[in-house]
């Protein structure tokens, strides 16, 4: 619980999105964990029209998915296992169905974790992927 964050917390960060997106928001959660952004946004009143969720722990997307249901949200849900799987092809992919993604959320990792140096160049990849593609369909 040291490197944790509130959703209360989390929800006071993103609470200016608010008002920049008063239709609601499609997001990109790298490494989900069990969804505390994506519970902070749906706290404040924001629409989640889509979540493309990335995250390795099977229980921890069971958690969030059950979350997503119990709360009725009427957006797309879709879970991936694996960050590599999530190639440039399928980011092609979801940004042709859902127009692109409003906001990348990623959880905090350890640098005593294992897989920590993984972590960080998948988060930069698939950022960095996202970002040339996002730039030439605007």
């Amino acid at each position: 619980m040291e490197h944790c964050f509130h959703t209360d917390t989390i929800g006071y960060i993103l609470s200016p999105l608010k008002d920049l997106y008063p239709d609601g928001l499609r997001i990109l959660s790298l490494y989900t964990g069990i969804g505390g952004a994506e519970v902070a946004l749906s706290r404040l009143g924001l629409h989640l029209k889509c979540v493309v969720s990335v995250e390795t722990l099977e229980v921890n997307r069971k958690i969030f998915k059950r979350w997503w249901e119990s709360t009725r949200q009427s957006g797309e849900l879709r879970q991936i296992d694996d960050v590599t799987k999530l190639t440039l092809q399928l980011l092609l992919e979801f940004v042709g169905e859902f127009r692109g993604f409003d906001l990348v959320v990623g959880a905090h990792l350890q640098e005593t974790c294992v897989g920590y140096t993984n972590f960080f160049f998948e988060f930069y990849r698939v950022v960095t992927q996202l970002n040339v593609i996002m730039s030439n369909i605007h």
